[in-house]
C-alpha cells in the first residue's frame, strides 16, 4: 500500500467542526460574495444571521433575538414517491458522570446490498456530544462482526486513516451542535458503496454538575440514482503551524496554489482549474478563535470571497452553495483564521485549551486534497493599525485520486426502483425536548453566591466552546475571570428592553434571569432565544434558582 497516498487521505480525513452551545454571537456573520443570492438557506448556512441579525433586532449574543425556541431543527420530509426516502438509525443511550469527558467509537451497519446515494445528513442528540467525525467504510473492517453501537477505538484497531482511504468522508458535527444538517445542492451526493457500514470516532464531554444520559439520532436523505447529477469528494485546508502570541489580536493566512500541484488529477490548464465546483464549506476554530475566511486564489476571479465568520458563536457553521462556486482559471484557495489571545502565554495547535484551524469542504474533484502550512514554516509579516499581528506560510498540497467506490451511478442502478436497506429504525426520538420554565419553587443547588454561579453554570455551559469566554466573547459580555461581578451589574444590554443585565435585589427586573428562566423571553422585539442558546431545553432548575437567590440577595461580588 502506498505510504504517500495514506498519508495524504488520512491528514485530509480530520473532519473538522465548529458549533453550538451558549448563544449566538452578535459579530458572526457568513457572505457568500461569487455566488448567487439563493444559496440554500438550510441548518447550517450562516448567511442571515449574526451581525446582520443584530442590526436588525438590536440583539446581542446572552440578548440574541430569535423568533424559534433558540436551536434549528431540520425539516427533512420523506416524500413517497419513490424517488426519496429518509433512512434514520437511532443509537443507544449513553451515559456520562458530571464532568466526564471520552472519546468513543460508534458504528451503523447499513447492511446495503447496493450502492445508496445521500443528499444530505442530519444528526440530532440529546446533549454531551462535543463533536463527532463520521466516515463510510467497508463493512468487513471495523467490527462486522459486532453489534450497532458504542465500543473502545483501539479495541478494534480503529484508524481515521484508514477509513478514509478505504471509504470517505460523510459528515463532521460542529461542535457541541445539538441538531445539524450537511445538506448538498439537488442532484448532489455522497456515495456510500455497497456492503459499507458508517463508523464515527466521537468526543464526549459532559460539562455540568450533573449526570447526564444522552441518545443521538443519524438520518440519512437517500436519492434515487437517477437524480444523481455528482458525487462529492472531501477536500481539507488546514493551518497547523499556529504560534498565538499572548494578550493580542493575530491573524494566521495562507495561499494555496493546488492546481500547480494537481497534475492531471484534477483537470487544469495554465495552472487554471478547467472543471472544478464547489459545494459546501465547514470551518473550525476554538473559543479564541474569532475569524475565518476564504477567497479564490488566482484567475480571473482572484480574491472574491466565498465564506466569512466573524466572531466565535459556538453553532453549526457549515455552508451550502447553490448553486456551486465555479473554480474555472482559478489557481486554488485562500484563506484566514484569526484569534484574540487574553492569555499570558502563547497557544498552539491542539485540543484541550489549545487552538486549530481547518476546514473541511466538498467539491466534485475525481481526487481527495489536503493543503495548508505544516509546522515551522510561519512568518510574522506585520502588525496592522489595528494592532492585529498577520502571520502566513507556504503551503503544501497533497493530492490523492479518490476511493474507486466514489463512482457514477450505473445504468443498471438508474433503471432500477431506488434501493433502501432494511437498517433503519423508526421510533419517537426527536430532537426537540420540551423547554419547561424554571418552576418559582426550585431550590438552589448549593450556596447562591457568585463564585458558585461561575463554576457551576458560567464557565461549563456559557464559557467552554461557547460564547461567553474571556477570549472574543459573545457581544463583549465574559462570564468569567476577575471582572465577572462588574461585567454583570454594568454590561449595556443591546437587545430591546426595559430591563437591565443584573438589577441586584431584583431578579424579576434582572435580563440575566429572564433568559436563563424562561422559554420565551420578551423584548421590544417580541419572543427572543432562551440562554444557552442552542440547547433545547433550559439550565437545570436548581442551577436557574442559584442565579435567582443571588441576584435577590442583592447580587454580592461573593
Amino acid at each position: 500500500m502506498n505510504l504517500a497516498r495514506i498519508i495524504a487521505i488520512a491528514i485530509v480525513a480530520v473532519a473538522v467542526s465548529s458549533g453550538a452551545a451558549c448563544s449566538d454571537d452578535e459579530e458572526q456573520t457568513s457572505t457568500d460574495v461569487g455566488v448567487e443570492e439563493d444559496v440554500a438557506s438550510e441548518p447550517g448556512d450562516t448567511s442571515d444571521t449574526g451581525e446582520e441579525a443584530a442590526e436588525d433586532t438590536g440583539a446581542d449574543s446572552v440578548e440574541d433575538a430569535s423568533d424559534d425556541t433558540g436551536h434549528d431543527v431540520a425539516d427533512v420530509e420523506e416524500v413517497d414517491d419513490g424517488l426519496t426516502h429518509l433512512l434514520g438509525h437511532t443509537f443507544e443511550p449513553y451515559h456520562l458522570q458530571a464532568g466526564d469527558e471520552t472519546t468513543p467509537c460508534v458504528q451503523w451497519r447499513l447492511e446495503n446490498e447496493e450502492a445508496l446515494y445521500v443528499n444530505s445528513v442530519t444528526m440530532s442528540n440529546e446533549g454531551g456530544f462535543h463533536h463527532s467525525n463520521w466516515y463510510i467504510v467497508p463493512d468487513n473492517h471495523f467490527g462486522q462482526a459486532h453489534d450497532d453501537g458504542y465500543f473502545e477505538c483501539a479495541d478494534r484497531d480503529w484508524s481515521e486513516q484508514e477509513a478514509a482511504l478505504m471509504g470517505t468522508v460523510l459528515f463532521a458535527q460542529s461542535t457541541q451542535a445539538y441538531t445539524e444538517t450537511q445538506q448538498f445542492p439537488e442532484g448532489v451526493v455522497t456515495k456510500i458503496p455497497p456492503n459499507h457500514m458508517i463508523v464515527s470516532d466521537l468526543h464526549f464531554l459532559n460539562t455540568g454538575t450533573q449526570d447526564l444520559e444522552t441518545r443521538m439520532r443519524l438520518e440519512l436523505e437517500l436519492l434515487h440514482p437517477e437524480l444523481v447529477e455528482t458525487v462529492v469528494t472531501p477536500f481539507q485546508l488546514i493551518y497547523e503551524d499556529l504560534d498565538i502570541p499572548p494578550e493580542s489580536e493575530s491573524r494566521f493566512e495562507a495561499a494555496c496554489d493546488i492546481a500547480d500541484e494537481a497534475g492531471l488529477l484534477i483537470p487544469n490548464t495554465d495552472g487554471g482549474f478547467d472543471d472544478l465546483e464547489l459545494y459546501y464549506v465547514l470551518p473550525h476554530y476554538h473559543d479564541l478563535g474569532n475569524h475565518f475566511d476564504v477567497h479564490i486564489y488566482g484567475g480571473p476571479n482572484d480574491g472574491e470571497q466565498l465564506f466569512e465568520l466573524t466572531g466565535f458563536n459556538a453553532e453549526a457553521n457549515g455552508q451550502t452553495f447553490d448553486p456551486p462556486v465555479d473554480m474555472e482559471g482559478a489557481k486554488g484557495l485562500r484563506f484566514s483564521c484569526g484569534y484574540d489571545n487574553p492569555r499570558s502565554e502563547s497557544v498552539g495547535w491542539g485540543i484541550g485549551d489549545q487552538e486549530m484551524c481547518t476546514m473541511l469542504g466538498f467539491s466534485n474533484a475525481e481526487a481527495v486534497v489536503r493543503t495548508g502550512v505544516s509546522t515551522g514554516d510561519t512568518d510574522t509579516v506585520e502588525t496592522d493599525e489595528d494592532g492585529i499581528v498577520h502571520h502566513t506560510g507556504p503551503c503544501e498540497t497533497l493530492v490523492v485520486p479518490r476511493s474507486p467506490g466514489q463512482s457514477m451511478p450505473t445504468q443498471d442502478e438508474i433503471e432500477a426502483d431506488l434501493y433502501i436497506p432494511d437498517s433503519g429504525t423508526t421510533d419517537d426520538f426527536s430532537p426537540e425536548r420540551e423547554c419547561v420554565d424554571t418552576p418559582e419553587t426550585a431550590q438552589p443547588l448549593r450556596e447562591p453566591t457568585l463564585s458558585n454561579i461561575e463554576a457551576d453554570i458560567f464557565e461549563v455551559g456559557c464559557s467552554f466552546s461557547a460564547c461567553h469566554g474571556s477570549g472574543g466573547a459573545g457581544a463583549g459580555l465574559a462570564l468569567v475571570g476577575d471582572d465577572l461581578h462588574d461585567n454583570l451589574l454594568h454590561h449595556d444590554v443591546l437587545t430591546p428592553t426595559d430591563l437591565p443585565m443584573v438589577d441586584p435585589g431584583n431578579a424579576e427586573g434582572s435580563w440575566l434571569y429572564r433568559v436563563m428562566s424562561e422559554c420565551e423571553p420578551q423584548a421590544d422585539v417580541g419572543t427572543v432565544a432562551f440562554m444557552p442558546r442552542n440547547s433545547p431545553t433550559l439550565f437545570d432548575p436548581a442551577l436557574v434558582a442559584m442565579v435567582r437567590d443571588w441576584i435577590d440577595e442583592g447580587a454580592p461580588d461573593n
